[in-house]
């Protein structure tokens, strides 16, 4: 790591800036189209993702025609469906990304929120910010 308080302050702003942006997970694009459905309550079908928005105010995500996902008023109730794959975890962190100001991470095999709690699978909700 470079010391920046040895260096020219415009270079080490610069260095900081870089490193904030480099450390960060970039979004795809059609997770933030996704995400963009949900915000404005619209229906979104991309890929393999789909947004509905329910006539009780409840938003469901799928993706490959599973629910993984279900926004209420006040959380969030994620659900793998059994898929332990990366693209499912992925999708799932940006959505608790962005609603819950949490996130899933894997270690041993094993999926954790980013409070340390485990995700063993199956429906789990999760309160929103």
């Amino acid at each position: 790591m470079i010391k920046v308080a040895h260096l020219n302050p415009i270079l080490g702003f610069f260095l900081l800036l870089l490193n904030q942006f480099t450390t960060k997970t970039l979004m795809r694009k059609v997770d933030a189209q996704l995400v963009r459905a949900i915000r404005h309550q619209d229906h979104f079908s991309k890929g393999n993702r789909t947004v509905v928005q329910n006539q009780n105010g409840t938003t469901d995500i799928f993706f490959h025609g599973h629910r993984i996902a279900c926004i209420f008023s006040d959380s969030l109730m994620i659900d793998n469906c059994g898929y332990w794959t990366v693209t499912t975890k992925q999708i799932l962190n940006v959505l608790l990304g962005e609603f819950c100001n949490s996130s899933i991470y894997q270690k041993n095999f094993d999926w954790f929120l980013g409070n340390g709690d485990e995700y063993t699978g199956g429906q789990m909700l999760i309160p929103t910010t």
